[in-house]
């Protein structure tokens, strides 16, 4: 089998760069933990212990995010800013997030501390993007230090000085609908650990959350249109070897036939255990009608 060169971001890796960006997305996608993440692939065929698979998250959902910023369309002028709770290493931190009038995604950032420094970190990042225009309006809750931080990045100049500070809260409630979906995935992993470890899983988490929206496709799918789709080893282990008919295909090709079978069990055998509990129902009532008093008129033809 021959072996081709793969990307330098895959290099030393044991496993097909496909493979890796399905257990990525699945974990940065869903409300799943890294041993439901194992077991996925364990079903498939595919041996990956969850430390693997942390280690491919840490690696390649900061990657997805800095890549995906390329591919998105320009947001609004009319920006919303808030920040919510996440815990990490038995403390709150504090996330920042901006977004437009329209629910996409601008910017966001994880910090240690809830101050003015934050906020104006967050808005300097954000303005420092080519793919955001300079807002009209910032709506930002009560909060003092969205007016200090808004009012210092335009003594800097980084902010037009025309830009409105709104601090209404009513109209912030699309970003907090939009905190839930970060926040699920962060309760399925049951808090971080580390801080940077926590940064760079919500920089995947935000990737693949922009991608799904408006302003672009699928963040995995723009990352892995330009990987090539070599394969440098067999995966399979040796006891779970694949079935006949598929010896001598390359693992992605192993890998989709297993995933499409298992799809379809998945449709397949809920209908079979409906079909078969209406069965048993059927059975149970024609042995109580023959249990009770009713004649039975094969038995009085036979008596006659």
């Amino acid at each position: 089998m021959k072996h081709t060169i793969r990307p330098a971001i895959f290099k030393w890796r044991q496993t097909a760069p496909e493979l890796i960006l399905c257990a990525v997305r699945w974990y940065l996608r869903y409300s799943l933990s890294l041993r439901d993440v194992e077991e996925l692939l364990a079903e498939r065929g595919l041996e990956a212990d969850h430390t693997t698979i942390w280690r491919w998250v840490q690696r390649y959902g900061p990657e997805l995010e800095q890549r995906l910023r390329h591919h998105l369309k320009p947001t609004n002028r009319s920006w919303r800013v808030d920040e919510t709770y996440i815990r990490v290493q038995g403390r709150w931190c504090y996330l920042y997030r901006a977004i437009d009038s329209t629910g996409a995604t601008i910017d966001f950032l994880l910090s240690a501390l809830r101050d003015a420094a934050a906020a104006k970190r967050l808005l300097r990042r954000a303005l420092s993007n080519l793919s955001h225009p300079q807002p009209r309006v910032i709506n930002t809750d009560k909060a003092r230090l969205y007016g200090a931080a808004i009012a210092a990045v335009k003594s800097e100049g980084t902010l037009h000085r025309r830009c409105r500070h709104r601090p209404v809260q009513y109209l912030n409630n699309i970003l907090e609908q939009d905190h839930r979906a970060i926040k699920r995935r962060v309760k399925a992993k049951q808090s971080f650990r580390e801080f940077h470890a926590a940064r760079r899983t919500i920089e995947g988490y935000e990737a693949m959350h922009t991608g799904r929206g408006r302003r672009g496709g699928s963040a995995t799918l723009m990352f892995a249109n330009r990987i090539s789709s070599s394969i440098s080893c067999s995966i399979w282990r040796p006891e779970t070897a694949p079935p006949r008919f598929l010896r001598g295909t390359s693992s992605v090709t192993v890998f989709k036939v297993a995933t499409l079978l298992s799809n379809r069990l998945r449709r397949v055998v809920p209908q079979a255990r409906a079909l078969s509990k209406r069965r048993t129902r059927s059975g149970e009532e024609r042995s109580l009608q023959g249990s009770s008093g009713a004649p039975n008129p094969v038995c009085d033809d036979q008596t006659r």
